[in-house]
């Protein structure tokens, strides 16, 4: 080979679905803590939603609401 070739560094391109040469942006590092803190928010916000569901499935009100807003007669 020529030392042409073996100095030249490789180097991936990419490119858009209109064919335009994309830029390769790396993504930033993590900051641990407020990945951390929205990693506890989003559990406490679905364990939220889920017990409250689990709690409400079983109040006599739950029902009526349900049964009024779907138009059905609760007997």
């Amino acid at each position: 080979m020529s030392s042409h070739t073996e100095n030249r560094e490789i180097q991936s391109v990419s490119f858009d679905p209109f064919g335009e040469k994309a830029v390769v942006v790396r993504p930033a590092p993590r900051d641990g803590r407020s990945y951390r803190t929205g990693i506890i928010v989003f559990w406490a916000i679905a364990l939220l939603l889920v017990g409250g569901r689990i709690y409400t499935s079983d109040l006599p009100i739950a029902r009526t609401v349900v049964a009024a807003l779907t138009g059905t007669i609760a007997q």
